[in-house]
């Protein structure tokens, strides 16, 4: 049997897919069909998120018929029998499958993730396959959107003032380039959030949660933290470069 597209809709994304993933560990091993109330109200959450251009979209996009059949998708990686499964089904199982209760937070994530992002009034940062977490694009948004934050960019590089006396990038320890003014070096730096993206939505950012890198450290961070699966510290990000 074919793997299940949406009838001419898009492709599911990773983040569509771990919300289905969600329903289906919570009901496991039933799998619920198209008239639960539970499919019903996820097919209704998908058609809100702000992952996909209306104009892709189909009146058939992700109903609960749809939503039944990504839940037969996600069991047969389970047990490697039945339906043929897409690269994003096999990629979610194998990263979070056994893990319900982290998959429960990251759904719960993405769904208050979706909401900031609809009230953002300036436009949405962009997001490279580099920079994309294994919870997927929307969640690595919000990251984004909070480490861009006004306010928190003057108190790191404050933080780091008075700490070292200089502004520095807490991974590599670079100052930027002599030959320019203190201003200009500044430009280089970015704050980095330390939370991990299933908690990033519902938690208050503390200075703690913050660290200042330079442009270079925190694409590395991004990829580090993707590969291992877990949003790794400063601490193991320095062993990492200086290996």
């Amino acid at each position: 049997m074919p793997i299940t597209k949406g009838q001419g809709n898009p492709n599911w994304s990773t983040e569509e897919t771990l919300l289905a993933l969600d329903l289906l560990l919570k009901h496991a091993p039933a799998i619920p069909d198209k008239n639960h109330p539970e499919v019903k109200r996820l097919s209704d959450l998908l058609r809100t998120l702000p992952i996909h251009p209306s104009e892709s979209r189909n009146d058939r996009f992700r109903n609960p018929a749809g939503v039944s059949m990504k839940l037969q998708n996600l069991n047969a990686c389970k047990t490697g029998r039945g339906l043929s499964t897409s690269k994003v089904d096999r990629a979610v199982w194998d990263n979070f499958g056994t893990e319900p209760e982290s998959v429960r937070k990251i759904a719960v994530a993405i769904e208050d993730g979706a909401y900031l992002l609809q009230e953002q009034n300036d436009e949405l940062p962009g997001v490279d396959d580099n920079e994309t977490y294994n919870e997927g694009t929307l969640l690595t948004k919000v990251h984004k959107v909070r480490e861009r934050a006004r306010g928190y960019r003057k108190k790191v590089l404050n933080r780091s003032k008075k700490l070292t006396g200089v502004v520095s990038c807490e991974g590599c320890g670079t100052e930027g380039p002599k030959i320019l003014d203190s201003s200009a070096r500044e430009a280089m730096f970015e704050v980095h959030h330390l939370v991990p993206l299933s908690e990033a939505v519902s938690t208050k950012t503390r200075l703690s949660d913050l660290a200042l890198l330079c442009a270079n450290c925190h694409k590395l961070i991004h990829a580090i933290s993707k590969r291992k699966k877990y949003a790794v510290t400063i601490e193991e990000f320095r062993l990492e470069i200086t290996d």
